[in-house]
């Protein structure tokens, strides 16, 4: 991710097919595509998968530079989400609409939790304090504009109702 909000994924030189070729154009499909994204992108560590990351196995180092990193997607993320409700990419606008209204409050319940200084995720009994004072200062400055977005979907939901 870079700090235009583009998302870069190389598969040309770093990945194979289980056939042991590299990407092939018009003969690797959709399919081999999403488990590329699934493998590099949607796991706990994306930063370990990055171009130029250098693996110098487990550390402490490292562990705390994907902490950061993984912290720094979330913060974007958020941002991302309230850009995308405010101006939904063209004919992709009711979906946008539904998956917000319908996610709404399992996202407010996972940024409320790093807020208030919780793990996200881990049930209404976590204690433990995971997030920095900053970081959680930045997600509360991101969860008022990101309310605001959800706010103006339900809006749009009950005037497009009355017609």
């Amino acid at each position: 991710m870079f700090e235009c909000g583009e998302v870069r994924l190389n598969l040309s030189h770093q990945w194979t097919l289980p056939s042991g070729q590299i990407w092939v154009p018009l003969v690797t499909t959709m399919y081999d595509l999403l488990v590329a994204i699934r493998d590099k992108v949607l796991n706990a560590d994306p930063l370990f998968h990055q171009p130029g990351f250098v693996d110098c196995g487990f550390s402490v180092v490292s562990e705390y530079f994907s902490f950061l990193y993984n912290k720094n997607v979330l913060i974007k993320s958020l941002k991302i989400m309230t850009c995308i409700m405010n101006k939904p990419p063209k004919n992709f606008e009711a979906f946008v609409i539904g998956h917000f209204r319908n996610r709404v409050i399992d996202i407010m319940k996972e940024y409320t939790a790093y807020v208030n200084g919780l793990k996200a995720g881990n049930g209404e009994g976590n204690n433990g304090c995971c997030c920095s004072h900053e970081f959680r200062e930045a997600v509360a400055s991101c969860i008022s504009e990101l309310n605001n977005s959800f706010n103006k979907i339900e809006q749009l939901l009950m005037t497009l109702s009355v017609l």
